[in-house]
């Protein structure tokens, strides 16, 4: 079984995710450096002192070497202070996300429990707001109901086992801020065009909507992207468009450089492309389905430099014969089948249509 789906929370999300990907390769371990560290719970030391709920995975691949070798994973709720469990996402002003840190690194400090100076990080955003919380706001969030759908490369049968997961969710109304429904996905290449130097592996965060998009990361000590390919260089560099302004999923970004502008016509995220959203034919019994797999950039700031194909998730456009919960199945003699989600979230009724693996 690869294909799960029910409802849970932040925490519980985590706790999913690190004991899946733990579960799914001999090549993903448990990172502890004590047994009252990384526990995924309040019983965390750290808990309330310089993080919330946090697992630690690392995954290595001895027949490696470089930077593909080694990549410690962090699934946490961010950290702000005892009262506030937020990131904020832009430097020149208080605007703030709850949800899931996922942090990346190729090294690991056992003496201050925190990753190396090579740390990257993404986004996995459940609500946004531009003012801080309260403790019972924070205890609220973290209770907060979500619909998920998973998918997770553990089949031994695979030869994708251990290749990461992709997870669709979607949120309660919450007491905090905008609730948003998004995508996530932390996916291996199984190959790629030339040797760039960098990790094997891709990460890309989606949202429904964003509400407060814009301004900059110039002042945040701790930066992020929506698009990862480790450890290049994530677009977080406001002279080039940093992630507060390729915020949106957006199928006029392929091919585009910005123009500085901030303007939804010219924008997208930086480190991949989705040139042909997936739409159904008019004509064929049983009509077919037409689309490109997301191709992934080696610099994600740059997003000039193909490097692989994405084959956990794909986006694909309403209003064409495709609805949520329809299966998309690949031509014979391939097996693989994925299914079509569009979740609207309680900010916001703008759908993401994103199609997520749900069969091999």
């Amino acid at each position: 079984m690869a294909f799960y789906n029910g409802s849970s929370n932040i925490p519980g999300l985590i706790n999913l995710m690190a004991d899946k990907l733990i579960a799914s390769d001999p090549k993903y371990t448990n990172t502890y450096s004590a047994a009252t560290r990384y526990t995924g719970d309040a019983n965390d030391v750290d808990y309330g002192v310089t993080c919330y709920q946090r697992r630690v995975t690392r995954w290595e691949d001895p027949a490696k070497s470089g930077q593909e070798k080694t990549m410690y994973v962090v699934f946490q709720v961010p950290f702000w202070d005892t009262n506030q469990a937020m990131f904020q996402y832009r430097g020149d002003a208080g605007y703030y996300m709850f949800g899931i840190e996922v942090i990346v690194s190729s090294t690991w400090d056992n003496t201050n429990n925190v990753p190396g100076t090579d740390a990257q990080r993404t986004l996995v955003m459940m609500a946004t707001y531009s003012a801080g919380m309260s403790a019972l706001q924070k205890s609220q969030l973290m209770a907060t109901n979500i619909a998920y759908w998973l998918w997770v490369d553990d089949d031994s049968s695979s030869p994708d086992k251990g290749n990461g997961l992709v997870i669709m969710m979607k949120p309660d109304a919450t007491t905090w801020g905008y609730a948003l429904s998004c995508c996530f996905n932390m996916e291996k290449l199984t190959s790629k065009e030339f040797s760039d130097g960098y990790s094997l592996w891709h990460f890309g965060s989606f949202v429904n909507a964003f509400p407060i998009y814009g301004g900059n990361q110039n002042a945040l000590t701790k930066k992020w992207a929506w698009i990862l390919h480790p450890w290049a260089l994530p677009a977080t560099d406001d002279t080039l468009g940093d992630a507060n302004d390729f915020f949106y999923l957006n199928m006029n970004w392929w091919g585009k450089i910005s123009s500085g502008t901030n303007t939804f016509s010219d924008q997208g995220m930086r480190g991949i492309d989705y040139p042909v959203w997936a739409a159904l034919s008019q004509g064929g019994s049983p009509p077919n389905v037409y689309f490109t797999k997301g191709i992934c950039h080696a610099e994600p700031r740059y997003n000039n430099k193909p490097i692989g194909i994405i084959q956990h998730c794909f986006p694909w456009k309403e209003g064409t014969g495709i609805i949520d919960q329809d299966i998309i199945s690949e031509p014979s003699p391939s097996t693989t089948k994925y299914v079509c989600l569009a979740k609207e979230s309680p900010y916001s009724s703008v759908k993401l249509p994103m199609a997520i693996k749900y069969a091999y």
